[in-house]
């Protein structure tokens, strides 16, 4: 890539080409929306295989090594600035974009192999709870209404077709924050019809991310509300508020498999060791990962050998994991 595409034109291929959130979302799916396209993008351009990223040196701490001559992807990272304004004491505080090119993707590296990390589930009922959005019964009596947004509660009719596309829709409306917009005073309303394209690009992000219908149907209602836009391009701002949206709705509901993201750390600390205990530890912890979701209680349950030295590494990894458990969710209820 010669430059750095804008956020309106990474939007405008997410919503022009069928399919590419999708892969690039099953991908890349640790980092924002903007950059998984960005990454996605790189790679198709030099036929690089897509797949786990991360930086030399986190390469390298996985027991993998960057090849010789490889090329880094470049990604987009936010950056809070302070400017201090000389005819006021206060400084503004704003939000920059860089890009950098830090991170390799998995193909462009050699070395010690690594079990696949799982794409996290999505749960409406989590992302609920961690939007402190409500969903409420719906109440109107127009047939012709699939949804609606008031405030902080949404509402989808049983006779929606597609249920999850307009809840993605709704939700999106409070995220963006149309549904607030009229309880500020003089403030400018967003239009209409951009509010319906933003809410939908959002909506069609969530469905192809996650492998849901309904896409094709998002694409013919943006077409036709852009249309009382004058059929203008995207505005680099609202593409921005569409991505970050899509973001926080798709985290939100997120259930992340905390033990599996353990015993994949471990086995990246093990295999480097050569002693052979160690070896023995990234084996099992390779074994680990393949099998169903670990609980808290550690490796109850799996065939280990009676030797000594493995139940002393039986219990440190139980030890371990029943730490991280817990420090993660104090690290929750702290937020």
């Amino acid at each position: 890539m010669t430059s750095n595409p804008a956020f309106a034109d990474l939007l405008n291929r997410a919503l022009t080409e069928p399919g590419i959130v999708s892969k690039a979302y099953s991908a890349f799916h640790g980092y924002s929306i903007g950059n998984q396209l960005l990454a996605l993008i790189q790679c198709q351009a030099r036929g690089i295989q897509p797949g786990p990223l991360a930086t030399f040196v986190g390469w390298k701490e996985k027991g993998r090594y960057v090849r010789k001559g490889e090329k880094a992807i470049t990604l987009c990272q936010p950056v809070t600035v302070k400017r201090q304004d000389h005819d006021s004491e206060e400084a503004e505080i704003f939000t920059r974009f860089i890009y950098r090119n830090h991170w390799f993707v998995m193909s462009q590296t050699e070395g010690q192999e690594l079990p696949a990390l799982p794409i996290p589930a999505w749960d409406q009922t989590r992302a609920l709870e961690t939007l402190e959005i409500l969903e409420e019964p719906f109440m109107l009596t127009d047939g012709n209404c699939h949804g609606y947004a008031r405030e902080r509660t949404i509402a989808v009719s049983p006779l929606a077709a597609l249920a999850h596309k307009t809840r993605f829709h709704e939700l999106a409306h409070v995220v963006l924050g149309h549904t607030s917009e009229g309880e500020l005073n003089d403030a400018e309303l967003t239009p209409r019809s951009l509010r319906e394209v933003e809410a939908e690009a959002v909506a069609l992000v969530c469905l192809e991310a996650l492998g849901l219908p309904g896409a094709e149907h998002c694409r013919g209602y943006i077409q036709h509300w852009n249309q009382g836009r004058g059929s203008e391009p995207m505005p680099e701002r609202s593409a921005q508020r569409i991505f970050k949206a899509a973001d926080q709705i798709l985290r939100a509901g997120t259930r992340q498999d905390w033990g599996r993201l353990l015993w994949y750390s471990l086995f990246s600390s093990f295999s480097r060791q050569r002693c052979p205990l160690a070896q023995y530890a990234a084996g099992l912890v390779k074994l680990l990962c393949a099998q169903a979701p670990l609980k808290s209680a550690g490796l109850r349950g799996f065939l280990i050998p009676r030797s000594s030295a493995c139940q002393s590494l039986r219990s440190r990894f139980g030890v371990m994991l029943r730490s991280e458990i817990t420090r993660r969710r104090r690290v929750k209820r702290g937020r």
